[in-house]
C-alpha cells in the first residue's frame, strides 16, 4: 500500500453501443478507460487528444473522472503505455507528437 498513488480515470467514448446491449446492461458508449496519476491527468488527456488528431481518429467525448481512487503506482497507465495501446507502436520509436 505504500506505493499507492491518487488516480483519476480518463474515459474516451469512441462509438455508440448496440441498443440491445445497452438494454441488457452494457455501456452507452464503447471506448477506452485509463487509470492515470491524478497529478498528470490533464496533461495525459491533452496527449491523448493529440494522438487522435494526428492519427485522424474520431471520438465522441473525452473526460476525466476524479474519484478517491488509489492504485499501485506500477498499475497506473503512463503516456508510453497509452500510446502503444492506441497506436500499436512504441512511443520510443516514434517522433514526439506533442
Amino acid at each position: 500500500m505504500k506505493n499507492d498513488v491518487k488516480c483519476s480515470i480518463i474515459s474516451i467514448d469512441i462509438e455508440e453501443n448496440d441498443p440491445v446491449d445497452v438494454r441488457a446492461g452494457g455501456p452507452y458508449y464503447l471506448g477506452y478507460d485509463y487509470v492515470v496519476k491524478a497529478s498528470e491527468a490533464e496533461e495525459i488527456m491533452d496527449f491523448i487528444k493529440d494522438i487522435f488528431n494526428k492519427t485522424n481518429r474520431k471520438y465522441i467525448s473525452i473526460y476525466i473522472s476524479d474519484k478517491d481512487l488509489y492504485k499501485d503506482a506500477e498499475k497506473v497507465w503512463d503516456k508510453a503505455k497509452i500510446y502503444k495501446d492506441l497506436t500499436g507502436k512504441s512511443l520510443e520509436n516514434e517522433e514526439c507528437i506533442l
